[in-house]
């Protein structure tokens, strides 16, 4: 598979689209009452509208659900409100991403809990602010982010650790550019994630294809990496599923 090294303009635009796309969910979410009170937080009114028959699995026209909403804003009770009255923490909504992989990337640990708890995949992918047309060719590179990989980037150690705790697969790649949660955290200098990966058996191609990329952004994630050569296994890479 011929590997894409996406460059550091696309990494730095993948940050701000993250943003947007929140910012964006947030916007749209006003198109039921039950969203408009997950929106505005308001748990009390979400309970009343939950006990009068609202669906908690309803999206709004352009795909919002209101447990995504819950879990990007990070309102757990609101969240466990939903998951309560019936609301699948399976649903993928913008981005075909689950509520698991919005709360990860949003670094909200407290509504990560209970949706690992309530069922939800470890190792669920989307591709939540990826959809902005201005970054043409972001999803064929980022395709695929685990809620690992988001937690990762985002250097959220408590959801990585909770996330692998809970079978978070550490060797994941991406669909078409074989990036994982290591390169990630390099990337992005998150030192603590990267101890946490490498403590939780990084394979020996992830640390290699990290070192380059540490070499050049943090030097104390290069002498751990460089470290983790000596013992990293050298397993054969993981199958992926994809387009």
């Amino acid at each position: 598979m011929k590997r894409i090294a996406p460059g550091p303009l696309l990494l730095q635009c993948l940050g701000i689209s993250l943003v947007v796309a929140w910012a964006s969910v947030a916007m749209s979410a006003s198109t039921t009452p039950l969203l408009e009170a997950v929106n505005t937080d308001d748990p009390t009114r979400v309970n009343q509208l939950l006990k009068e028959g609202a669906d908690p699995n309803q999206p709004s026209e352009s795909g919002i659900l209101p447990l995504v909403l819950a879990a990007w804003k990070g309102s757990p009770e609101i969240l466990e409100l939903l998951i309560a009255h019936g609301a699948d923490v399976h649903l993928e909504g913008v981005g075909g991403s689950t509520a698991l992989v919005w709360a990860s990337g949003g670094g909200n640990l407290d509504c990560v809990e209970p949706l690992l708890r309530s069922g939800a995949d470890s190792n669920a992918r989307g591709d939540i602010g990826l959809e902005d047309p201005e970054l043409p060719g972001s999803r064929g590179e980022f395709a695929g982010m685990t809620a690992l990989m988001w937690a990762a980037r985002g250097g959220h150690a408590s959801i990585v650790e909770l996330l692998i705790s809970h079978g978070a697969e550490v060797n994941a790649r991406t669909f078409h550019s074989d990036l994982h949660a290591l390169w990630f955290a390099t990337f992005n200098g998150r030192v603590e994630v990267v101890r946490l990966l490498l403590s939780n058996s990084s394979d020996y191609q992830a640390v290699m294809r990290s070192i380059s990329k540490a070499r050049d952004t943090n030097q104390e994630i290069w002498k751990l990496l460089r470290a983790a050569k000596k013992t990293a296994p050298d397993r054969t890479e993981p199958k992926r599923e994809g387009p």
